[in-house]
């Protein structure tokens, strides 16, 4: 027992006496020593440590972290637009669907989306205006807040015009006016102030106004929260109406412009127009920033230490030295490789390479952010958008049934792509399967309006093809049809002289002095 403990003793050297007096109840001396021979609880503790300590690397690692090293540095041209809406209760109503507000909102939405490059600011008024939101290039921020604007956003009742173009002109700088413009979307219903003077002040300043007309010159009753018409002093129901008038003077005013009602989609597509018209200011996009993001190596090293860890055994090879090298490469090299891809400053240096038209050069970036992140549906729909742009309408609708999978259970995403797969198809004829992808599209967003509308059109525009699909009559068997409503009509015109000349006979039968059978 002595001789072999002395052999094979090593393989104990470490454990407590605890743990030896345990491990001796186990086994005999000499076999328990032959099992332990290899084991070193250094390189045991070594190896929990490294694993722990990879473990925390990679949870780091998820984290995204990332440094900003520098701007884009990408000048792009833009503009400084403020968009005043409306939030007061004549808003609220129906004649727009679903309603005023939720027009004016949708409308404020999409300008936001294809203003890349440029400022926005947001004010909200009623009886009161609040600066929402001041310049900045940060639209998403801008849309968050749009889309959550309601009557709460400004709590005294009323509409003053005045004091929602006051607060806009003050939220400009006043160097430079000529890149600026206010965005006016309301029903032009002033209960107070005098927006004419505010337009005078607005054109002074240089600064364009356009103004939208949300609703209907016929106007509608308007309804309190319990779904009553709202009643005046004389008991008469309170007649909500789109003052067309007041807002033409405002946007002549100061040289801009006003659109009467109209879908959100046509809306925004005037407003752009207008705004294309303005001088540019060459500014540098702070949302393009380039970022230097450290996961990569985090996860890297975390990869490192695991295979370290596993390859901590006594009996080791080359052949297995030379296979945890080549899983490190193979694991490391790919990382490596995407190491300085800054996919976020790509898709924004695309987005604006887009809004100013450079459709093939945006294209690039966008196809090399979709090679980097596969699942960057956002890119992919913006490559069929300029498939759209360009006239390829079967292109573009494949490439946005491409990305729905990458979507997921985005429903607004899904929502998006359905209806730009529809207008592609509807462009391509393709009218059917256009009513399809709306329906499809309903199914992710039921209170879209554009969505609803699309669809109407393209059933009407359904209907319309199929009557114009429907056999033309033949020329030879109309002539037929002639030849014999012509015998009927001699046929009956013979059996009326008939029956004149029998009635005529009946008459003569009946004279005095004839004789009959």
């Amino acid at each position: 027992m002595v001789a072999g403990i002395g052999t094979h003793g090593i393989g104990l050297v470490g454990l407590c006496p605890l743990e030896k007096k345990t491990l001796a109840k186990l086994a005999d001396q000499p076999l328990l020593a032959g099992i332990t021979a290899t084991y070193s609880p250094r390189k045991w503790r070594l190896q929990q440590t490294l694993m722990l300590v990879a473990v925390a690397l990679l949870a780091l690692g998820m984290l995204s972290l990332q440094q900003p090293i520098e701007k884009g540095g990408a000048q792009v041209e833009g503009m400084e637009v403020v968009l005043a809406i409306d939030v007061s209760t004549s808003m609220l109503s129906a004649d727009a669907s679903p309603s005023r507000l939720e027009q004016a909102r949708l409308i404020a939405t999409k300008l936001t989306d294809t203003l890349q490059g440029s400022k926005v600011a947001v004010v909200a008024f009623a009886g009161e205006a609040w600066l929402q939101l001041p310049l900045t290039t940060d639209l998403q921020a801008a849309r968050l807040l749009i889309s959550g604007l309601d009557g709460k956003a400004v709590p005294l009742e009323g509409t003053d015009l005045q004091l929602a173009l006051q607060t806009a002109a003050e939220s400009l700088p006043i160097a430079d006016p000529a890149h600026k413009a206010v965005v006016l979307l309301t029903d032009g219903e002033e209960l107070e102030g005098d927006a004419m003077a505010a337009a005078e002040a607005l054109q002074k300043a240089g600064v364009m106004l356009i103004t939208v007309g949300i609703g209907t010159p016929n106007g509608i009753v308007l309804k309190d929260g319990t779904g009553l018409p709202v009643r005046d002093e004389n008991g008469e129901p309170v007649v909500s109406k789109l003052n067309e008038k007041l807002l033409q003077q405002l946007a002549a005013q100061t040289g801009g412009r006003y659109l009467p009602p109209a879908t959100a989609q046509a809306h925004t597509n005037a407003v752009l127009a207008i705004l294309r018209e303005l001088p540019k200011l060459p500014m540098l996009n702070s949302y393009l920033v380039n970022y230097y993001s450290y996961s990569h190596w985090l996860i890297a090293l975390a990869l490192l230490l695991i295979i370290v860890a596993t390859a901590l055994t006594e009996k080791r090879s080359k052949k297995k030295i030379a296979a945890v090298a080549a899983c490190f490469l193979v694991l490391i090299l790919p990382i490596a490789t995407t190491a300085q891809t800054n996919t976020n400053s790509q898709l924004q240096q695309a987005d604006a390479l887009y809004q100013q038209g450079k459709l093939d050069e945006a294209a690039v970036l966008y196809a090399e952010v979709l090679k980097a992140n596969p699942s960057a549906w956002m890119a992919g729909m913006h490559l069929g958008n300029i498939a759209y742009k360009k006239g390829d309408y079967e292109k573009a609708a494949s490439q946005y049934q491409a990305m729905l999978q990458k979507a997921g259970n985005d429903a607004r995403a899904k929502a998006m792509l359905h209806n730009n797969v529809g207008l592609a198809q509807a462009h391509h004829k393709q009218l059917k399967e256009a009513v399809g992808s709306f329906k499809q599209a309903l199914k992710y967003q039921p209170d879209d309006a554009e969505i609803s509308r699309n669809l109407n059109i393209a059933l009407d525009e359904l209907k319309k093809q199929q009557q114009q699909q429907q056999p033309q009559p033949n020329p030879d068997n109309k002539k037929q049809q002639q030849k014999a409503n012509d015998q009927l009509k001699a046929l009956q015109q013979e059996e009326k002289r008939i029956r004149q000349q029998m009635q005529q006979q009946k008459k003569s039968a009946k004279l005095p002095g004839r004789k009959s059978w």
